[in-house]
């Protein structure tokens, strides 16, 4: 029986997946936003991702200047 990916991690107790394109680049979690902070960027889809209270709340800081640097071209 073959079993969807999300239902396999739920089964074997995962708390949180990773939504990753083709490509591989990471977009999202299943409950959560996906940043990564390197040399004070952070790093976060630019697209194909849900805005989210968090999400919009590091946006807006980061385009201020207030902390870092806001990248949102799905690299690092």
């Amino acid at each position: 029986m073959l079993l969807c990916p999300i239902l396999m991690c739920v089964l074997h107790g995962c708390l949180q997946i990773l939504l990753v394109t083709e490509q591989g680049l990471v977009l999202e979690g299943t409950q959560t936003n996906f940043f990564a902070v390197v040399d004070d960027t952070v790093y976060t889809a630019e697209e194909g991702v849900l805005m989210g209270t968090v999400r919009g709340v590091v946006l807006e800081v980061g385009v201020k200047g207030t902390c870092c640097t806001v990248c949102t071209k799905n690299r690092f």
